[in-house]
């Protein structure tokens, strides 16, 4: 596999080559399901890929599905932006309490605390009730989404989320662009 420094691609051409441009040297003849996602993930978003920008936002994702989890931190910081994980509700209301998130992006059921109360000790905490909380569920009934609206989430997704719209709503947002 070759091994070379961030924008030494000697393969300008390939469709992978946006990698070796920050920092990845694990092009498509890997066969690796995770490259396979990025490599979609910057075809649907081209041109944000390592972009750099004023001021980072900070992203914490409450997941606990680690492959899940760990497969959106990477693509979010791939993007430019500062991502904290956690894997459960009760580690995400701490970590964001001393941490901060600009955005929460939060599955609904999770362990020791559901995505539900995390969302309402998030909007109960003074330093953390302004962050824009995002729900990202495989729970897709409307009583679910009403609920999670309830709870105190700015936004409600189903699974598997499309990226580029995902995207769309950290940039749209306002409160959270990459780097």
């Amino acid at each position: 596999m070759p091994r070379h420094l961030p924008g030494e691609c000697s393969n300008r051409e390939a469709p992978w080559h946006v990698f070796c441009r920050i920092n990845c040297c694990r092009h498509a003849e890997t066969g690796s399901s995770g490259t396979r996602i990025l490599m979609r993930a910057t075809n649907m978003i081209p041109g944000k890929v390592g972009s750099p920008r004023r001021e980072a936002r900070r992203i914490l994702i409450i997941e606990d599905n680690r492959d899940a989890a760990d497969t959106l931190g990477k693509i979010l910081k791939l993007l430019g932006y500062d991502v904290q994980i956690t894997y459960s509700g009760l580690e995400g209301v701490k970590l964001a309490s001393e941490w901060i998130p600009a955005i929460v992006v939060s599955d609904i059921g999770l362990p020791e605390l559901d995505g539900f109360e995390v969302a309402r000790e998030l909007r109960g905490k003074k330093n953390t009730a302004g962050a824009r909380l995002i729900a990202l569920t495989a729970y897709g009934t409307e009583e679910i989404r009403r609920l999670a609206l309830q709870a105190g989430f700015d936004v409600y997704m189903t699974k598997p989320a499309n990226l580029k719209d995902l995207q769309e709503l950290l940039e749209v947002s306002g409160t959270a662009t990459p780097h």
